[in-house]
């Protein structure tokens, strides 16, 4: 049995299983076995148009864990456009193979040696003719970069000891010390952050930024991508979040409008009107008073950020749910509560889900949700939903 046909046969086997059994298997180089079905079992849902080709071969955990999935990475090279392309941190290579389909030629760069053989593997088997492999560190091949119609970088979100890092500075390489160099080769930078960078910081220390792009999917917040462009003016917020069927909720607006628009608040809570929460995209863009204005919807309170509307708002990009009942948070009105199966969502709330879960003895699941949150007057409340979209 040669090793693709193994790792074929045993797609869906626990790999644990298998390293423990394979004395079994001793015509099998049974560590390489393992690495390329964990990379395939992870693939299945992550990379479906590699998955498919029994060809592909898989670098270690880490690097998979790292890679951009197929569905973000179609959606980066949307955002972008010329003939030549700069991967400077190429990984894996999930995102050169998609932004190789839309530019004429991209020059992949990766310090990993291995990395290199897989992705020198990976072009042969899919045909990749336009994809140049360069075996360097990005910091060395950039001062003799030629110049490119768009750049894109991933730096390495992770310190000496494997614990991750969020401050641009902090990033390998530091960005603050290349973002002029990279302007100055490549008309176009779109960069990949962690989704828990403060978006502030980063307009303010990065030169020429011009669209603010948060990506997540089904409601996970995945990606913060940022765009450099010498001819930018006016900074643009994207923030999207790609649902479970396939569809994408994508809303497009400028900071201007993210700093002029006002949010209105409600007067009063009613039972049977509906209750919104922003996808994470909108909540991490800082957008609350615009998803207000937007959306026509009334904000709970300042620091609440969940909305009401006495009639049904459709195409809300989020969670909608409909009011059946609304509890003051007092010993006496919250005894309802106690061993209620419910699903639970605190939003500027003194305690934690765990800790209403354990004061009220509420079980996990069911169709009830609660939102724990406070209200514009002060009050604190659990507000019982029924959830619709």
């Amino acid at each position: 049995m040669t090793l693709t046909e193994f790792i074929l046969q045993h797609t869906d086997d626990d790999i644990r299983d298998l390293a423990l059994h394979k004395s079994k298997y001793p015509e099998v180089d049974m560590n390489e076995a393992i690495i390329q079905i964990s990379g395939r079992q992870k693939a299945k849902h992550k990379l479906p148009t590699l998955f498919s080709n029994s060809e592909i071969r898989y670098p270690v955990q880490l690097s998979m864990e790292q890679c951009s999935s197929e569905q973000t990475a179609k959606y980066k090279a949307s955002l972008i456009s010329g003939k030549t392309i700069v991967d400077l941190t190429g990984g894996f290579g999930i995102d050169s193979l998609v932004f190789a389909e839309k530019f004429e030629h991209l020059t992949y760069v990766e310090q990993n040696a291995e990395l290199c053989q897989i992705m020198q593997h990976n072009c042969q088997v899919l045909k990749r003719t336009n994809i140049e492999i360069r075996h360097s560190s990005c910091l060395d091949f950039l001062t003799k970069m030629p110049n490119v119609d768009a750049t894109y970088i991933d730096p390495a979100r992770r310190d000496s000891g494997g614990n991750k890092i969020f401050r641009i500075q902090d990033c390998e390489p530091n960005l603050l010390e290349i973002a002029d160099t990279l302007l100055s080769k490549s008309q176009q930078v779109i960069i990949k952050l962690s989704p828990m960078l403060d978006i502030t910081q980063a307009i303010e220390s990065l030169p020429k930024v011009s669209e603010i792009i948060i990506v997540s999917v089904e409601n996970e917040c995945k990606e913060l991508l940022i765009i450099l462009d010498n001819h930018a003016n006016e900074i643009t917020y994207r923030c999207t979040n790609f649902l479970r069927n396939g569809e994408m909720d994508e809303l497009v607006f400028s900071k201007k409008s993210l700093n002029e628009s006002r949010a209105y608040y409600i007067n009063e809570l009613k039972n049977g009107g509906f209750l919104y929460e922003p996808n994470t995209s909108l909540l991490k863009s800082g957008a609350y008073n615009f998803v207000s204005e937007h959306f026509n919807v009334l904000k709970i309170a300042v620091n609440s950020h969940l909305y009401f509307s006495e009639n049904l708002i459709e195409h809300f990009h989020g969670r909608t749910f409909q009011v059946t009942q609304i509890i003051p948070f007092n010993k006496r009105d919250t005894k309802i509560l106690v061993k209620t199966k419910a699903n639970i969502t605190t939003r500027n709330f003194p305690i934690t889900v765990a800790e209403i879960r354990k004061r009220y003895n509420i079980k996990e699941g069911g169709d009830t949700y609660i939102f724990a949150t406070t209200l514009s007057s002060g009050d604190l409340v659990f507000i019982m939903c029924k959830k619709l979209i």
